[in-house]
């Protein structure tokens, strides 16, 4: 079994007749606007592809999902068992809800998609903020901060 790709979404409808997706607001990027909107706590969506060879039909595999932010740390965990469809399709999708996640602040994080415990994908999202570079050329020192938090550094002690 494969996992092809995954996206975030806004919403995933599947249709209970003909196994068909609508995909909804496909996004990669979650965008706020000062240092005061950190933390929040976001509803996650993704959809999984996966593909599966005729060999693995019946089968159940073990999925693991964790979202990891810049430095590692694990945000979200969920394990779950998935059974692979007996059907004519080679490709089906699967959708998983992550309810309240807390996001402390900008970065890019990554939902890592483990199959029987063997990293078969990555989902990344960018969670941005704007922030204000300044150069000191006296020192030679570029700083990046919130633009709330400017202030002249050159006149600084």
């Amino acid at each position: 079994m494969e996992v092809l790709w995954g996206a975030w979404v806004r919403r995933l409808v599947f249709s209970e007749h003909d196994e068909l997706i609508n995909i909804e607001g496909i996004y990669d990027v979650i965008s706020k606007k000062v240092k005061a909107d950190f933390p929040f706590l976001v509803d996650l969506q993704v959809v999984l592809a996966f593909k599966k060879y005729r060999a693995e039909e019946g089968r159940n595999f073990e999925i693991s999902l964790e979202m990891r932010d810049m430095d590692g740390l694990t945000i979200i965990s969920d394990n779950t068992t998935i059974t692979v469809p007996e059907a004519d399709n080679k490709v089906w999708y699967e959708g998983y809800e992550f309810k309240a996640v807390e996001i402390t602040r900008p970065g890019y994080y990554e939902l890592w998609v483990l199959v029987s415990g063997e990293q078969r994908q990555t989902v990344g999202l960018w969670v941005t903020a704007p922030k204000t570079t300044v150069y000191d050329p006296e020192r030679d020192i570029t700083t990046e901060l919130w633009s709330e938090d400017y202030r002249d550094w050159r006149n600084d002690p």
